[in-house]
């Protein structure tokens, strides 16, 4: 299974301002027009600061709290640094582990590396297993969106982002984990 990849834009970003220091409620999207990741911090909007940030990578561990399926938004919780051109995220010091849903993990195997895409046409999310010596290379799974403990990496320099950790999906949505997260039930 292939899935369109949108490639990254070659041109250089423009001058960013520095991401506050804190932790914050994050939105993560994918811009069609501009072809880069965009992080929004919506709170600082409203206090007339920069409020959003253009990235071509990104690498970390991050709580995600949702999704917003109507413009195709992965909600997150933590901090975040923009280095260049690459996106560093980073869980709250007071985060708790995402529970433990019932069921069986979606894509079993060592060293899970599975590709996030927003299906803009139905309004769902996929997750695709992308990890090459897995058994179930290449499975699409549909969901109603994200929830959990992302470990965010970004390899295809395009409109994907992956997660390198286990998933499972008792009821539509995806509960994600942290392979370095010890979780309890």
């Amino acid at each position: 299974m292939v899935l369109d990849v949108q490639p990254v834009t070659n041109a250089a970003l423009p001058n960013q301002g520095r991401i506050p220091v804190g932790d914050w409620d994050m939105q993560l999207s994918w811009s069609v027009s501009k072809r880069v990741m965009t992080l929004k911090i919506p709170q600082l909007k409203e206090w007339e600061e920069p409020w959003q940030w253009e990235f071509k990578e990104c690498a970390g561990r991050v709580v995600c709290t949702g999704t917003d399926n109507k413009v195709g938004r992965i909600l997150l919780r933590g901090a975040a640094q923009l280095k260049g051109d690459m996106l560093h995220l980073w869980r709250p010091d007071d985060a708790v582990p995402h529970p433990m849903v019932e069921g069986d993990v979606l894509f079993p195997g060592e060293n899970p590396h599975t590709r996030l895409c927003y299906q803009r046409a139905t309004e769902e999310w996929r997750a695709l297993d992308d990890h090459r010596s897995s058994p179930t290379y290449g499975q699409l799974k549909l969901g109603t969106g994200y929830v959990g403990d992302l470990v965010a990496v970004w390899r295809d320099h395009g409109s994907h982002i992956f997660h390198g950790g286990p998933i499972k999906q008792p009821d539509g949505l995806f509960h994600l984990y942290d392979p370095l997260i010890e979780y309890h039930g």
